[in-house]
């Protein structure tokens, strides 16, 4: 029996001594073969070898390094090792009873201060953090746990350790530390036919702890302990040091010996390969029967003489090469680097490489590329929208995201957690609307695309902003103000269907609401049913519970609200089980103290991080995945995302108590060291070409961003040992429409995006103003042979807007702004001028503001409190002068209302108005009079006079100045022009805009035509203070930004406010 160590630089060479070593020495059909591996995705590549060397490949048992020991302890320690293990998971629970038992006493000040006022919480992340320790000693530092169990030590931890021993459920879990300590002598004592394995392999691991190591060395004592590690370089390198602590030793004087035979070597080996330089330096005290199988990367034809090969055999023989002048080789691109702007354009430059690659490498294959990235959460959703935008030919490359974290992918996952965080929230009303966008959510309410459509509309129009009630408000120190709330939004809609209401009567101090449709009413007994059962769910989330309690509590949250596509959907499953294990843990740790919400989604965030949604690796084509260690398993093409300063290497938050770190070891393991490996592993596993990427500019000012230091150091590497190369960095542009990609190749920008090449032709062009549409769209008489007058109204308010509407089906959308996520705190112009109107309404009517008061406070418009009421006494205010004036015209008057109908081009138009006898119309605004209004008031008076009955004059009425019109000057020839103009308003966007227009003809007429276009520019353009009718989406849209004021602009402005501005009278 013996310890053998197959060592290559190549993990294919491995795989095939390990095939060829089954071939030779087959075990018995029955018998499996064991290859401990440290990774799925490696157990997964080498199934794959070994069966293509084989020919076909079965019962080959791949178990991770612990799992497979502790297979081994209960063979050889069967009594010890069927007592439970210790399992830090559990271990933490136990530690925050300890840990809160223990606090204040002597020698534990450490903690004191760090637990003081942070509730459950910390105590929580500090239990989970000393139980992640105590693992790490148990392999680590074994002997030292022994000592403390002993007795010895007095640091705190050693003190915690043996309180936590003397536990029940603790104490009697069996360590790492004991079952080591006996494994050698029950080794020895060991029968024959104890079931131990013939032999076993140890594949592809490049760090183990001398924990494993020494037990693995024991086993080799009686069984084949055959280990098969990736040696990057053939030469001895367990002693060469990086460059900058060799200067560091030559700086402590000639007097150190050390420094007098420090010589350079490679100087990536040497910085990149700490990792495995300790692992061969822990082999060397082992008893080893050693084979070797090197191959230099310039044997092999297809990566001969490149760039790549060269800097692999550099690395193979322990080399700095002599600087290659070979142009050929230095410009090869086998290793590039591309500086972008963001992720999303590194993917879109990965896009663009890759495909480059397909048709550059002769038979190259989508499953022959891994794509790795240090956190691929991060560029998962930004993967999808790359790579799955199809080309011109309607194709896709194909691709696999491996590791992805189900609480960052998971659908199911993100709806549970948004609806625990809203315990301890402010209910905002963006957060339950965002609810009811997940379709598991939606499907469980039993509500439709067009239901949540309603809900939106109700929830605007009642003015709902935060907070289930006034109690919810009083919970987290405000005043218990209804107003705004769910509940006073609610029981205005209950009531509103309970009962028919005016829009201002109040029952009870509530005010119904009026637009309460009878088709509705199914949507609203849903939308109540659902939330006031998230109501009661996030109350039930305030009370703090056991780990079994909150696993019921969780499980009924996430049954009631929340309808899974399948009994055995994946993602449901895996949840399910993780509120299961919440109720193991506690029968296991015994821990049954109430705990905090905060505490649970603490927990819980981390077991879910953990589950993978699926594999994804190696399974046909380009793997995306997370950089982990034992994923260097070679490809033709390896590319790496992310490489940033800061990302990577990455580093681990070590507490200030770790006693590793403080007093380290040859084998302990560092994950900034893992990282650094694994960029030397990934060298090493390209065949074929090797990318790397990372945002090297900001995307918000263009400023440079530094690289990751490995990056860098592999730069500095390669502009020495390929001097002509320059370092082969690629900086992108920030767009991927740069006409840059499509110039020339010379500085290695090139897309193969059809879509992209004709944005850059359309960006090089010359701007070319084209029109949004090329003709006149067909007329529509069918349809409009009978017009209202609110139909003509509505059209010259904004023409273009009723275009896109009733011809084209275009709206602006209606949502809730930024301003509309909180209550009113002030009065913004639009809500001054709408509650300024309604005042002005119900004082024309007679009714006090005393009354009215309650009503408008009922509509959630106000700002709270005693703000609310002395806004509301301004506004009144306000409504006085202008109250009066038309209160003198109107006073004694009877109000009257007539239908009025008039036909023109064989069309007939229809409309109600209402007038005053003895007075006529008067027509009021409570805000300065804009063009607008003057049209409004104009086209009515012309319908009042032309459209039958006696007419009589028109007055409107603004804050600012009142205009009149005289019955004498309503001409049919005006009016005829003006619906002409509507109806050719029907077949195109006509470049009529009120105010625009407006101050065109006033300037034009005043100071002319020159001075009348720069008034009617600035009017279009608007100012700082005002917004111009130019800022409209749609106009923009219909007419651009500067080319609409022509002459046709010019010809319809004169046809439509000459008449009127020559018949108006005002003061």
């Amino acid at each position: 029996m013996a310890f053998y160590l197959h060592e290559s630089n190549r993990l294919e060479s491995l795989a095939e001594m390990l095939a060829r070593q089954m071939a030779e020495q087959p075990l018995p059909p029955m018998i499996a073969e064991t290859v401990v591996l440290q990774s799925g995705g490696m157990a997964r590549w080498l199934s794959m070898m070994l069966a293509g060397q084989l020919g076909v490949i079965a019962n080959l048992d791949c178990p991770f390094p612990n799992e497979f020991l502790g297979r081994m302890f209960r063979i050889v320690l069967p009594e010890q090792a069927s007592r439970p293990s210790f399992d830090k998971d559990v271990v933490r629970w136990q530690l925050m009873q300890v840990l809160a038992e223990m606090s204040g006493r002597k020698g534990f000040e450490p903690i004191d201060g760090y637990l003081m006022g942070g509730g459950g919480v910390k105590l929580f992340q500090l239990a989970g953090r000393v139980a992640d320790l105590f693992d790490q000693y148990l392999i680590y530092r074994p002997e030292m746990m022994t000592l403390w169990e002993g007795g010895e030590g007095d640091h705190w931890q050693a003190r915690l350790w043996r309180e936590l021993r003397q536990r029940p459920g603790a104490g009697q879990a069996v360590t790492r530390a004991e079952l080591y300590q006996d494994f050698f002598v029950g080794l020895d004592q060991l029968p024959p036919d104890s079931g131990l394995p013939g032999r076993f392999a140890i594949f592809g691991i490049s760090s183990l702890p001398p924990f494993h190591l020494q037990l693995f060395a024991a086993l080799a004592r009686v069984v084949d302990v055959h280990f098969y590690v990736m040696n990057p370089c053939r030469e001895y390198w367990f002693d060469i040091l990086p460059e900058r602590t060799m200067d560091r030793l030559r700086l402590a004087g000639p007097e150190d010996d050390q420094a007098l035979h420090l010589t350079v070597e490679n100087p990536l080996l040497a910085s990149l390969g700490r990792q495995g330089r300790d692992l061969f330096s822990l082999l060397q005290e082992f008893d080893l029967e050693t084979d070797e199988a090197f191959v230099a990367p310039g044997d092999q034809e297809i990566s001969r003489g490149t760039m790549l090969a060269m800097v692999q055999e550099d690395i193979l023989a322990l080399q700095v090469g002599e600087p290659c002048q070979d142009e050929a080789i230095c410009c090869d691109r086998t290793i590039t680097f591309h500086s972008c702007h963001s992720p999303l354009r590194e993917l879109e430059v990965l896009h663009d490489q890759l495909l480059a690659a397909f048709a550059e490498i002769p038979g190259l294959e989508p499953r022959e590329i891994i794509v790795m990235a240090p956190d691929i959460n991060r560029y998962s959703p930004l993967i999808r929208a790359v790579f799955e935008s199809r080309d011109a030919r309607g194709k896709t490359l194909p691709f696999t995201i491996a590791d992805r974290s189900l609480r960052h992918e998971g659908r199911l996952v993100k709806i549970l957690f948004h609806i625990l965080e809203l315990n301890g929230g402010r209910f905002e009303v963006g957060r339950i609307l965002a609810l009811l966008e997940f379709e598991g959510i939606r499907h469980r309410g039993g509500f439709s695309s067009e239901d949540l459509e309603v809900i939106k509309r109700w929830v605007e129009d009642l003015r709902i902003r935060w907070g289930i009630d006034e109690f919810d408000k009083e919970g987290i120190g405000l005043p218990g103000q209804r107003e705004n709330t769910w509940r006073a939004g609610l029981d205005r809609l209950l009531l509103g269907y309970a009962m028919a209401g005016d829009g201002r009567q109040l029952f009870a101090g509530i005010l119904p609401y009026s637009e309460m449709e009878g088709g509705a009413t199914e949507t609203l007994g849903r939308f109540l049913n659902w939330i006031e059962g998230l109501f009661k769910m996030i109350r039930e989330l305030a009370v703090p519970r056991t780990l079994a309690q909150w696993a019921s509590v969780l499980t009924e949250i996430f049954d009631a609200l929340i309808l899974t596509p399948e009994e055995d959907d994946p993602e449901a499953v895996m949840i399910r089980k993780q509120l299961n294990v919440m109720t193991e843990l506690q029968e296991q740790s015994g821990y049954d103290a109430s705990l905090e919400l905060a505490v649970i989604l603490g927990w819980l965030e981390t077991a879910l991080a953990a589950e993978g949604l699926s594999m994804g690796f190696l399974t046909g084509g380009i793997t995306f995945c997370e950089l982990l260690p034992m994923r260097a398993v070679p490809f033709q093409v390896v590319c790496l995302l992310g490489m940033n300063d800061g990302d990577f290497p990455r580093s681990s938050m070590v507490p200030s108590f770790d006693l590793i770190t403080a007093r380290p070891r040859l084998g302990d393991r560092s994950r900034r060291l893992d990282d650094r490996y694994l960029f030397l592993e990934a060298i090493l596993s390209a065949r074929q070409r090797l990318l790397v990427s990372y945002v090297g500019k900001s995307i918000s000012d263009g400023g440079v961003l530094q690289p990751s230091v490995v990056v860098s150091e592999l730069r500095e590497y390669l502009v020495k040992r390929f001097p002509r190369a320059g370092g082969h960095l690629v900086e992108h542009p920030l767009h991927g429409f740069s006409p840059e990609y499509f110039r020339s190749n010379e500085r290695g920008l090139f897309s193969y995006s059809e879509r992209n090449c004709r944005a850059a032709t359309v960006w090089e062009a010359p701007p070319v103003q084209r029109p949004f549409l090329s003709g006149e769209l067909a007329e529509v008489t069918s349809e409009c042979r009978q017009v209202t007058l609110d139909d003509l109204l509505s059209f010259y308010r904004n023409p273009t807007r009723f275009f896109c509407r009733y011809r084209l089906g275009l709206e602006q959308p209606r949502g809730l702004d930024s301003q509309e996520v909180s209550e009113p705190f002030e009065l913004v112009p639009l809500e001054r001028y709408q509650l300024g109107s309604l005042i002005l309404d119900d004082s024309l009517l007679g009714r006090s503001l005393e009354q009215e008061y309650p009503h408008f406070q009922g509509m959630g418009c106000l700002p709270h409190g005693s703000v609310g009421q002395v806004a509301f006494t301004e506004l009144a205010e306000e409504t006085v002068t202008l109250g009066r004036q038309v209160h003198e015209r109107i006073e004694g008057r009877q109000c009257l209302s007539r239908s009025c109908s008039l036909e023109i081009d064989g069309i007939t138009i229809t409309g109600t108005l209402d007038w005053f006898d003895q007075t006529g119309q008067v027509l009021y605004r409570f805000a300065k009079l804009k063009g607008s209004d003057l049209l409004g008031g104009w086209i009515r008076h012309l319908f009042f006079n032309l459209g039958g009955g006696d007419g009589g004059e028109t007055l409107v009425v603004g804050k600012d100045k009142t205009c009149s019109f005289a019955p004498e000057v309503a001409g049919w020839d005006v009016l005829v022009s003006l619906f002409r103009l509507y109806l050719r308003g029907l077949r195109m966007p006509l470049p009529f805009f009120p105010e625009t227009s407006l101050a065109y003809v006033l300037q034009a007429g005043k100071k002319g035509e020159e001075a009348g276009i720069v008034a009617a520019m600035n009017a279009w353009r608007g100012g700082m203070y005002s917004r111009g009718e130019g800022q409209d989406p749609l106009c923009r849209l219909c007419h651009g930004e500067d080319e609409v004021l022509g002459a046709l602009f010019r010809e319809i402005a004169g046809i439509v406010y000459l008449p009127l501005l020559q018949g108006r009278s005002e003061w």
